[in-house]
């Protein structure tokens, strides 16, 4: 696991520092974004396999549904140093996938006094509470009501990378590929070059002109071309 430090955290279009920020405390409804590094307000990260989790809460006293309203729970899109990001709200699956990764080096790795965050999932119990992980203790989730705005409770996002490195991804990853007209195949990564990439089991015929059929279902694509590359991941995994 590693430690990055990169991108801001803004509250009306302004860069602040990530932490300790309420936000019941804004007279009007704050706008929050995540963008480009301010020297000396960058944020911590965690990598958890192609995820990277902040290590700390950026804002408290703020509800599931605060969040919600403005696209950081299932995710919105934002570009951080040039790069394209989905920012969005880890899972409890996510949250306890990290913490197990962790074991041994919890308290150093993650700001635990920053209190409770919260989590996409829904109680199966009842749909008017959302989950929230943390506190004292990484593997003991807690539910509580979408409306509840409390010192303890915050947001902790995740950045997912809208553009993935197709060569750093293990040869078989299932993956989506977006073209600049909306032309969309899925596919396992087959190949990779310098030109182009090969996705076997192909569905979809992508981009006239950008990509040719080399057999049955096994399609390669010229990388210029490629607009979004992203490995496709089950539901439950903060997938789609």
């Amino acid at each position: 696991m590693e430690k990055k430090q990169f991108g801001s955290l803004y509250i009306n279009k302004r860069p602040v520092v990530p932490a300790g920020r309420q936000f019941d405390r804004y007279r009007e409804t704050p706008v929050l974004e995540l963008g480009g590094t301010k020297p000396g307000k960058e944020i911590e990260w965690l990598t958890v396999g192609h995820l990277l989790i902040a290590t700390r809460v950026l804002i408290h006293s703020i509800s599931w549904e605060d969040l919600d309203q403005r696209g950081l729970i299932s995710g919105q899109e934002a570009v951080i140093d040039s790069k394209r990001y989905k920012v969005r709200t880890p899972s409890v699956k996510e949250w306890d996938e990290a913490a197990a990764m962790c074991v041994g080096h919890i308290q150093d790795l993650w700001y635990f006094q920053d209190g409770w965050s919260w989590c996409i999932d829904a109680s199966t119990l009842d749909n008017r509470l959302r989950y929230l992980c943390s506190g004292n203790n990484a593997h003991s989730p807690m539910t509580c009501s979408a409306k509840t705005r409390s010192k303890p409770f915050g947001w902790r996002p995740v950045l997912e990378p809208v553009f993935e490195d197709p060569e750093a991804l293990p040869s078989g990853a299932e993956v989506f590929v977006r073209f600049s007209g909306g032309e969309l195949v899925t596919g396992s990564l087959q190949e990779v070059n310098d030109y182009d990439i090969v996705l076997s089991d192909s569905n979809g015929y992508g981009k006239e002109g950008a990509c040719r059929h080399i057999g049955d279902h096994v399609l390669c694509i010229d990388r210029n071309a490629i607009q979004e590359l992203r490995r496709m991941r089950r539901y439950g995994d903060g997938g789609w």
